[in-house]
């Protein structure tokens, strides 16, 4: 069966059109006794010169037509020669020269063959004598209508068609054809639709609004027969050639030669005539014209666009067409034959062929706004019930809210509006667009399914954006996919079942109850979200039963009685069974995997669909696919826990069991079946990540029970001491947890344990008690002396001490070839900072460790771990932090400079007042040096952040050693200096007095840097200590380069200068003079005393200026001091008593002028009437006003 777009309805039929002052016979009552459409009736208001005869005419509606014409002569038969609708009222225009207007009821029935109930409101002569009405044009965004009569168009008030006087709209003569703007809707900004007007050589262009406009005027050299517009094109015909126009450019594109030839006219006489040229518009920006030769040849018709390229394909008629309606997406077009003709403009098939009645002599077809049919079959078939419904209960006239909002939907669905009419003689009818659920369905009942989804996809392929039916036609879809997919179960086809059921956008709720042992339990009572379906469809689920039921009917209806015993105990039918509900299963597995991707969105929400799909997938997961299941169950999911336990339970899925409950939030039973598992109470061997998947559980962010955490932190304690402190750590809870009571059970674990928690309290809480401090200091003292003589470090130390001081005396360029040898020099080795921050051995995370605390923290008690390294012995480093920490510079520096033989660090030191030695900031809190949490989870070692190699203090020398920044240098650039090519040189804030990079964030002294920097200086290392030497090496180069006194003396000359290069700012010239050799030259010194004396004459100069810009501040006081008086006037004082202490005020004395009150200064004062300012520059001999 085809596709059928449309079906003919009758609107109206014979019509009486003869003039009304004719004698009229006697007639039946004006109402015919039709069903109606149109529920709301306005007063009949005829418009005509004689009301009496209008209505006796309106009353012969029902009688039949008055044809009055006589053959071969007398009065000319009057036809129906132009129609428009708009809502519920129809104009038809006459060829004696007459506007008919009936007004239409709403017509209930679907039998397309019964005509409209209507009454014929008004008849209008537009006295223009018998000429036929040509064309009928109605606006009602602008209530008007036009009308073209005897080459004359002439303009009415809508909906009553009055006339509207020619004084305020002219009428316009010489028109051969005329079009408004297609696009319906389209309204200018000032409330206007245009409109183009063609006269014999020129195109005029009009807006119509309140008034009319003239807008230009297009000279047309060959005129036209037809013209159509869309928004600012023109399409057209003359009697040679389709055109398009631009009006606005003013541009013209040649299309394709117009019919030529002679056609039948279809009169008695059957007589020719030249075939009438036709454009219509098809959607935005595209036309339809018609060519062909006329006569009994083929016509086509071709697409193109604005700028006149044919587009799509073309379409193909048997004869050229008496007229042409499009409809997007169909195309109609009426034949001489007396058929209509139905193509598709998408792929320009041929969709269907309708006959019309020859007597009926259909004379055009008309588009325009259209009127509204409702088909009742519609609205039944698309009916939709809940299953809550008390109509399907048993229950009638009961429905839900929510079946009451769908089916009000449906009603919407059941208006279907046409906008293509046909006319006749004296009838009219309309095209109405078929709903193919209508068709499809009869096929359906039938069971010819395959033949209902041929015509489905026929009526799909019509579908577009441009399509004003394609809401409708989705639901026609989806009831039409849904009622196959059930038929096609129950044959039993599961795949193709599932799939239709799939594109049918079925709930899938409905699918899973037909599967029992899948379903839910009592689903209509557990589920609160209804299930609403089409009435139809329902029908057919309550057919089907079960799919036990699906199977059994089939394998009786195809074995029986030809199988023995009988189909159900027969072993063949037995395994049938089994391999076809296996079959079903697996179909239902997919179909529901398919639904629950499509709703990916609502996953984990609780949705009823969602809780549906995913229970039932659970259960056909478990005995068959573990994979699946474990998806499943790890991510967001909706699974019923109540049914779903007992059946992973069953089937010994415990771990399953344990990620559902881990998915719901029910954490205290993921860590009852975890210790379970762990303890081999269950079995279950999937569970293999053990006590590291329960601290990862402990310490998830939305954990919120501080109780579980703390009773399976201290489980996994038990089995793994370091795992379960990392849990009491990285909680989110673990700010719960007091410190003292957890360290006191840690005690028993051992001293890793304790560490582990000492490290969080102290670094990411911020624990500023002494003890805490203390106590981790003491383990990582321990854990140092212990990681070296467990790995032999102790000689390790000795030989990176030994480097310590050789680094310094390796030159980096040909000199290192000079000293290569020297039997006990050392290749050359990373430093202690660098090996720290590149080795990742346990001992040497643990001193960078200490070295941290011991320099960021200030809170440890130091006396007790100052005792503690100076027993271990080689911990010079962190002996040199702590004596800082005391303010024993002078035993830290000698550590430094003599034992450690790091110059940068006893540089840092002073530059930092003793608070740092570069390997972590001085002024940074320890908490943001911290050990970070592990990035990859709670079972990950704990990572050390190694501190970045600091600058070398060797700068701008041949003995430069190649050093990277440091931590401390770069708070220098941000507190107090910048980095110089490897060394710190300062740059002190605030006039050169302090800058902030003191460990307790005090404020460090100008003075104080000068004090160690003088002290660093004075201790000895970076003079001469072999006075033996001639006293030429300090200026000349050393005679014995191998000599390792030599190289020593050069070394210690290059530090002493790069000292007081660096940091000569903190330095006093003559002190420093007084403590240089005497043998010192002055080129030696050349940097460090052109240094100090551009600073003494920049300090010179900013004086200067700095006097110079006081005396000018001065002098604007003056000035505004000298302008107040001259404007306040003096102030006489004769003397007299104090307001405040009323004690006379002596003559020379200071006082105060206050709200016309005197007081002595010192009243003043106490009473608080002057700032802080004025007293002290009252106090200080400034003149204050």
């Amino acid at each position: 069966m085809p596709f059928r777009p449309y079906t003919v309805h009758s609107i109206l039929t014979a019509i009486p059109l003869e003039d009304p002052a004719l004698p009229l016979p006697s007639s039946p009552p004006a109402i015919s006794p039709s069903i109606s459409f149109f529920g709301s009736r306005r007063p009949s208001t005829p418009n005509g010169p004689n009301t009496a005869a209008a209505a006796a005419l309106a009353a012969s509606s029902s009688a039949g037509s008055r044809i009055t014409s006589l053959i071969g002569g007398g009065i000319s038969r009057v036809n129906v020669e132009a129609v428009e609708a708009w809502d519920n009222n129809l104009y038809i225009g006459t060829s004696d020269g007459h506007i008919l207007h009936y007004t239409l009821e709403e017509q209930v029935s679907s039998d397309s063959a019964t005509p409209y109930k209507s009454r014929l409101e008004s008849r209008q002569n537009l006295g223009f004598g018998r000429k036929t009405v040509e064309r009928i044009v109605l606006m009602p965004q602008v209530s008007k209508a036009v009308v073209l009569c005897d080459s004359t168009i002439s303009f009415y008030l809508l909906p009553f068609f009055d006339p509207i006087p020619p004084v305020m709209v002219q009428h316009i003569k010489g028109v051969t054809c005329f079009s408004h703007d297609i696009a319906e809707d389209r309204i200018g900004d000032d409330g206007t639709i245009k409109l183009c007007v063609v006269k014999r050589r020129s195109i005029q262009l009009y807006k119509i609004g309140e008034l009319m406009t003239m807008e230009g005027e297009i000279p047309l050299n060959d005129g036209a027969i037809t013209i159509t517009r869309h928004s600012t094109h023109l399409c057209l015909a003359d009697n040679q050639l389709y055109k398009i126009i631009d009006p606005q450019k003013g541009h013209m594109t040649p299309l394709v030669p117009t019919p030529q030839g002679a056609i039948p006219t279809g009169s008695i006489g059957g007589s020719l005539s030249s075939p009438k040229p036709i454009v219509t518009v098809v959607t935005e920006g595209e036309f339809l014209v018609v060519g062909g030769s006329g006569g009994n040849n083929n016509a086509i018709g071709m697409f193109v666009s604005f700028t006149g390229d044919p587009i799509r394909g073309t379409l193909e008629w048997s004869a050229y067409p008496r007229s042409i309606g499009v409809e997007f997406p169909y195309v109609a077009a009426l034949l001489r034959n007396n058929t209509i003709e139905v193509h598709n403009v998408l792929d320009q098939r041929l969709l269907q062929t309708i006959p019309l009645n020859p007597s009926t002599e259909p004379r055009g077809v008309s588009f325009g706004h259209g009127i509204k049919i409702w088909v009742t079959a519609i609205s039944e078939k698309l009916k939709r019930r809940s299953n809550k419904s008390g109509v399907l209960l048993g229950m009638p006239g009961q429905e839900t809210v929510e079946e009451q909002r769908a089916n009000a939907e449906t009603a919407r669905y059941a208006a279907l509006s046409t906008k293509l009419l046909v006319y006749g003689k004296d009838s009219v009818m309309a095209l109405l667009t078929t709903p193919f659920v209508m068709q499809v369905d009869a096929l359906l009942d039938a069971n010819r399914v395959d033949d209902a989804l041929t015509l489905a996809e026929e009526a799909k392929s019509t579908m577009s954006p441009d399509n004003v039916h394609s809401d409708r036609m989705r639901h026609e879809l989806a009831y039409v996919n849904q009622k196959s997919g059930l038929l096609r179960l129950n044959e039993p086809l599961f795949d193709d079942a599932f799939s239709l059921l799939y594109r049918g956008g079925m709930d899938p709720r409905v699918v899973i109850r037909l599967f029992p042992d899948v379903a839910r339990r009592d689903p209509d009572e557990q589920d609160a979200e209804e299930i609403i379906l089409y009435d139809g469809v329902w029908k057919v689920v309550v057919m089907l039963g079960s799919v036990d039921d699906i199977v059994s009917r089939n394998i009786e209806k195809n074995y029986s009685p030809h199988i023995k015993p009988d189909v159900n105990s027969a072993r063949p039918t037995v395994e049938l069974r089994k391999v076809l509900i296996s079959n079903s299963k697996e179909s239902l597995t997919k179909y529901l995997t398919r639904e629950r991707e499509r709703r990916k969105a609502q996953a984990g929400k609780g949705t009823g669909v969602m809780k549906a799909v995913d229970t039932a997938l659970l259960k056909l997961y478990v005995p068959s696919d573990k994979a699946l299941l474990y998806d499943l169950v790890r991510g967001p999911n909706d699974c019923i826990v109540e049914e779903c336990a007992g059946l992973l339970e069953d089937h010994k899925r415990y771990y399953a069991l344990s990620l559902l409950y881990k998915s719901k939030k029910l954490y205290r039973k993921v860590l009852e079946i975890w210790t379970k598992i762990f303890t081999s109470e269950l079995p279950d061997p999937d569970f293999t990540s053990g006590l590291s998947q329960i601290a990862e559980l402990l310490v998830l962010p939305d954990m919120d029970d501080a109780n579980l955490v703390a009773e399976y932190a201290w489980w996994t304690a038990e089995k793994d001491p370091q795992l379960g402190t990392r849990v009491f750590v990285a909680s989110p809870l673990s700010a719960q947890f007091e410190p003292r009571d957890v360290l006191s059970r840690l005690e028993k674990f051992g001293p890793d344990a304790v560490r582990v928690y000492l490290e969080y309290v102290v670094q990411e809480r911020g624990s500023e008690l002494e003890e805490h401090h203390t106590r981790l200091a003491l383990l990582y003292v321990e854990d140092v002396v212990a990681g070296y003589a467990r790995e032999g470090g102790r000689a390790e130390m000795e030989r990176l001490g030994e480097f310590l001081w050789w680094r310094f005396l390796i030159k980096i360029d040909a000199q290192k070839q000079q000293l290569a040898s020297v039997p006990s020099l050392p290749e050359p080795q990373p430093n202690l900072v660098d090996r720290d921050s590149n080795i990742s051995t346990s001992v040497s995370r643990s001193r960078l460790r200490l070295i941290r605390l011991l320099q960021a923290s200030h809170l440890y008690r130091f006396e007790e771990i100052l005792a503690k390294v100076a027993e271990v012995g080689y911990l010079n480093p962190e002996e040199a932090i702590i004596h800082g920490k005391l303010a024993n510079h002078q035993q830290a520096l000698q550590i430094l400079v003599h034992d450690v033989r790091d110059f940068v660090g006893a540089e840092t030191y002073c530059v930092t007042g003793g608070q740092s030695i570069g390997l972590v900031s001085g002024n940074q809190p320890l908490k943001q040096v911290s050990v970070p949490k592990p990035a990859t989870g709670i079972n990950a070692p704990a990572a050390v952040t190694a501190a970045p190699p600091r600058g070398s203090s060797l700068a701008r020398v041949p003995w430069r050693m190649q050093r990277k920044t440091t931590l401390l240098d770069m708070s220098i650039v941000k507190g107090i200096g910048r980095v110089v090519d490897g060394g710190v040189t300062v740059e002190v804030m605030d006039g050169g007095q302090e800058g902030q990079v003191d460990g307790k964030g005090a404020p460090v002294s100008a003075e104080e840097r000068r004090r160690l920097f003088f002290m660093l200086l004075k201790i000895g290392v970076y003079f001469d200590p072999w006075d033996d030497l001639p006293k030429s090496a300090a200026t000349e180069p050393c005679a014995h380069p191998h000599n390792f006194q030599c190289v020593y003396r050069e070394v210690m000359i290059t530090r002493t200068m790069h000292l007081l290069n660096t940091q000569g700012v903190h330095l006093d010239v003559v002190e420093v003079l007084d403590l240089l050799p005497d043998y010192w030259s002055i080129d030696i010194l050349r940097g460090f005393l052109i240094g100090a004396m551009q600073r003494s004459i920049q300090r010179h100069r900013e004086g200067k200026i700095i006097l110079g810009l006081s005396r000018g501040e001065n002098l604007m006081v003056s000035n505004e001091l000298v302008e107040l008086y001259q404007t306040m006037g003096p102030v006489t004082f004769d003397g007299g008593p104090c307001s405040e202490c009323l004690n006379a005020i002596p003559a020379g004395t200071a006082f105060v002028h206050w709200a016309d009150k005197l007081m002595h200064f010192e009243c003043a004062k106490r009473k608080g009437v002057l700032t802080d300012k004025v007293v002290a520059e009252v106090e200080a001999g400034v003149t204050v006003a």
